[in-house]
């Protein structure tokens, strides 16, 4: 259409429309019939040296075929959408929008209405260094120092730290439990006094005593 030499089986030269292809009755792509085959759909663009680049998108052949999209050039591949108040979401298996991206760029996991720049509704994990350039809340969402610490349940605990150390040359000891309640008393217990110990490689120069056995305050 719209060419005398066509080089496949429908070629059409020039701008296409197509109309009433809603969802069920819409437009099937497939490379072959039968087999073992992909089927993909190219967009394809040349530049002035008629170099061909392109946005290719791919289905794999088979029940659970890997698909994909794929952008040739070393420009920038762009999601977009145009209206306020729109919003990427992505679903995996069917099991409900996952993630979510708002036009005002914050990014939701788990939520659908992340509040911040990244909302995590559920439970995270850090394997690696982190680094804040800010103000650290636990407990609160509006921390006022470097490391805000705010647990409003009475009788509890606010921290527990545990402290296991590796003596050189010796077994692993517990060193200490520092255990800062609710109410602002600070318990500490251990085996033995809590001392900071100086080693050049393996030998032992020099101690700090800091608290001994026992040692609460408040």
């Amino acid at each position: 259409i719209g060419t005398t030499s066509p080089t496949d089986k429908l070629h059409v030269s020039g701008s296409t429309r197509l109309v009433n292809t809603q969802f069920g009755n819409g437009i099937t792509i497939n490379a072959y019939a039968t087999g073992d085959r992909n089927s993909l759909i190219d967009f394809r663009s040349y530049d002035s040296g008629n170099n061909q680049y392109g946005l290719r998108i791919i289905r794999g052949p088979g029940l659970n075929g890997t698909s994909e999209i794929g952008h040739v050039g070393s420009s920038v591949f762009r999601i977009r959408t145009w209206d306020p108040g729109s919003s990427l979401r992505f679903n995996v298996a069917n099991q409900g929008d996952k993630m979510t991206l708002l036009e005002n760029g914050n990014v939701g996991i788990g939520t659908t209405s992340p509040a911040y720049t990244l909302d995590v509704s559920g439970t995270a994990r850090i394997t690696g260094n982190t680094g804040i350039n800010g103000f650290l809340g636990v407990g609160t969402n509006s921390p006022g120092l470097p490391l805000t610490v705010q647990h409003n349940r009475p009788n509890s605990h606010v921290a527990l730290i545990e402290n296991t150390f590796n003596n050189p040359g010796g077994p692993a000891t517990n060193m200490a439990v520092l255990d800062l309640k609710a109410y602002g008393q600070i318990i500490y217990t251990s085996p033995q006094p809590v001392f900071t110990r100086f080693y050049n490689s393996s030998n032992l120069i020099g101690r700090i005593y800091t608290l001994s056995d026992g040692f609460t305050v408040g």
